[in-house]
């Protein structure tokens, strides 16, 4: 077989770029090592503007999960204390990411997308072109787009030093067995060493975990119970999903020096370091990676490959400015939360700085208190 582009990865960045490349009249092949519908670890919170971003996709139809429900903003606490509640800017989409995720592959598999599922990558010849897959089948191409996540295998490739920095615990629990009244998600800071806690409602379940920068001497088990447990909630510890993520620390240069793999989303570390959002990122960074493929193939130019380290620098830029007022955010959490009470600051912590990914200004806000 050979293709154009190869993408590792089916989750939100490698289908957004798949998208974007038969919608331009690219051949590839998308490969994923699980079948297809399946679930994901995730809070399953996905804002406005991922869906302002999949109109460009040109999907057929839109997404109507039947667990759906849409947030009008988020209830904020300090430890187990009450704070605020607050009307995000934009909606945001509390979706099953089991449904997400398979309207997505659904949509590209009826344009004519060729997906290879439960294929488990081998090997990944750069320097002649060529993927082995585990039952030795082999596939020449172009270009890759890796999209397999934070502990995949073409991160290693591009960044052999860069490890996931992020853990996460989760369960999802019935809706009918613990009394939530609200639509809006509940944000806990404080309950976990450079991270927090939450609950993400759906119509049936509610998606309840906890997640930060990753200590192997934290007891990730034995805290998320007490957690569920101050919650009033009891469940086994078998149930209990974990994950390691990039969290605030992406790759400077997500191009191999091969010039033929461009990593997006949470492989090329592009996840907001203190909300944890990445569904966004992903999309956007397979778009404009795939973007920038296109113009390579059409126009005959390798060399427009090395832009993608610039288009995405928004991006990066915010995360590593996210990353470092990460430690004085939680140091000076009491003060910055009481102070979200005034909905004035409220508004534009959680709104402008948080919502929008824009650390850039909560930068301003800190230098101008002086914190």
């Amino acid at each position: 077989m050979k293709y154009d582009v190869v993408i590792i990865g089916a989750g939100p960045g490698g289908i957004a770029a798949a998208h974007n490349l038969i919608n331009n009249n690219i051949s590839c092949l998308l490969i994923d090592k699980q079948k297809f519908p399946r679930n994901k670890l995730c809070a399953g919170g996905i804002t406005s503007k991922t869906f302002d971003l999949l109109k460009e996709l040109k999907l057929k139809k839109e997404f109507t999960g039947e667990n759906t429900i849409i947030s009008e903003g988020a209830e904020l606490y300090l430890e187990y204390k009450y704070i605020t509640k607050i009307k995000s800017k934009g909606l945001t989409y509390m979706v099953d990411r089991f449904d997400f995720d398979s309207y997505l592959v659904d949509d590209y598999k009826d344009k004519g997308g060729i997906l290879l599922e439960e294929a488990r990558v081998k090997n990944i010849d750069e320097k002649n072109n060529i993927i082995t897959l585990g039952n030795e089948e082999t596939i020449e191409f172009q270009y890759i787009i890796g999209a397999d996540g934070a502990v995949g295998m073409t991160r290693k490739l591009v960044d052999k030093n860069m490890h996931a920095n992020g853990f996460c615990l989760q369960v999802d629990v019935e809706r009918s067995k613990f009394k939530y009244d609200t639509d809006y998600m509940s944000l806990y800071y404080g309950i976990i060493p450079q991270g927090y806690g939450w609950i993400f409602p759906k119509k049936s379940y509610l998606t309840i975990g906890f997640g930060g920068d990753y200590n192997k001497n934290f007891d990730y088990n034995g805290e998320f119970e007490k957690f569920l447990n101050k919650l009033g909630i009891n469940c086994d510890r078998k149930d209990f999903k974990g994950a390691f993520l990039a969290f605030g620390e992406h790759i400077k240069n997500p191009v191999n020096k091969e010039k033929n793999l461009l990593l997006v989303g949470d492989a090329a570390g592009l996840v907001d370091p203190i909300t944890g959002e990445g569904i966004y990122f992903a999309m956007l960074s397979g778009v404009k990676a795939s973007n920038l493929i296109i113009k390579a193939i059409k126009e005959n130019s390798p060399n427009e490959v090395d832009k993608y380290k610039y288009e995405i620098e928004n991006i990066t830029k915010n995360i590593g400015k996210g990353a470092k007022l990460k430690k004085p955010i939680y140091t000076f959490r009491k003060p910055i939360f009481n102070a979200m009470k005034n909905k004035k600051i409220g508004d534009f912590v959680f709104n402008e700085c948080l919502y929008e990914s824009n650390y850039c200004l909560l930068e301003l806000l800190f230098h101008k208190n002086k914190m």
